[in-house]
């Protein structure tokens, strides 16, 4: 009996192991990349309504919570040099590594500081961290690491 259990354990960790790979060989690439991204526009799309006026403040958690999943997922989706593909990265995401994970950074930064303006009910309070998160994060990180549309 316990060797069944050691064989099973065994298995099951082989087998996790085995996802964890393909789900980090998934989230590398241009295709990764261009999904996370569209996810980010997506959620800043619904804000900046929620913003102006069509719906509740409380609506935007769920929003400003996606856009701080996805900046913990850039170093991962980003990392391993690969190629820009057909998307608007620049070279210098990677040639300037440090200074592109400080950006992600602060995108997380500033995406957590609006899940709690957006948790304040206030729409004042989420309008202001809006603003600065467009300006100090994603803003900041699309002048250096975004190239121009073709």
């Amino acid at each position: 009996m316990k060797s069944q259990n050691l064989l099973a354990g065994a298995l099951a960790l082989a087998m996790l192991m085995g996802f964890a790979a393909a789900v980090n060989g998934q989230e590398q690439g241009p295709a990764a990349r261009k999904a996370l991204m569209t996810s980010n526009v997506q959620a800043f799309g619904a804000i900046q309504a929620i913003v102006g006026g069509e719906g509740g403040v409380a609506d935007a958690v769920a929003h400003a919570t996606t856009i701080n999943d996805n900046a913990k997922r850039i170093p991962v989706v980003f990392d391993g040099g690969v190629g820009t593909g057909e998307t608007r990265a620049k070279p210098e995401i990677w040639t300037d590594w440090d200074g592109f994970l400080a950006a992600a950074a602060r995108l997380e930064e500033e995406s957590a500081k609006l899940i709690e303006a957006a948790n304040s009910g206030n729409l004042e309070t989420l309008t202001a961290q809006f603003g600065a998160l467009g300006k100090n994060a994603c803003g900041a990180c699309h002048n250096a690491y975004r190239g121009p549309r073709t």
